[in-house]
């Protein structure tokens, strides 16, 4: 929680689930990461390049979408979001209040909006 203060996880299990998909006891028995940390070390120092995803976004066609934005996230800004939805209007979203990146999809709103998202497709 002290590390990722942006995540706003609202429950315990919430962020018990992050730190388990997250890490993983190693034969040495300590904990180790379970991801690729080059990426946030390239964050970290600012040297991330971040390609143009639009066209890739675009090449989704008409494929069913659905975006779930937590409301306080760091990452998927509101004018991403909105300009996501310009692009392609028949995408289903959800803002996720309280929230930051990313949701944890036991939110009230993350269920509703993934109950109603698959009823239609």
């Amino acid at each position: 929680r002290e590390l990722f203060p942006s995540l706003s996880f609202q429950t315990e299990a919430a962020w018990q689930r992050l730190a388990e998909g997250t890490y993983r006891r190693g034969d040495d028995g300590l904990l180790h990461f379970d991801w690729d940390i080059s990426l946030a070390r390239a964050l970290a120092a600012g040297q991330a390049r971040y390609p143009d995803l639009w066209p890739l976004f675009r090449a989704l066609g008409e494929r069913p979408i659905l975006v779930l934005r937590g409301a306080v996230s760091d990452v998927l800004s509101q004018a991403t979001f909105d300009r996501m939805a310009r692009e392609k209007p028949e995408m289903s979203r959800a803002l996720i209040p309280g929230v930051g990146h990313v949701p944890a999809l036991d939110e009230k709103e993350s269920i509703l909006a993934l109950d109603d998202f698959f009823a239609r497709i």
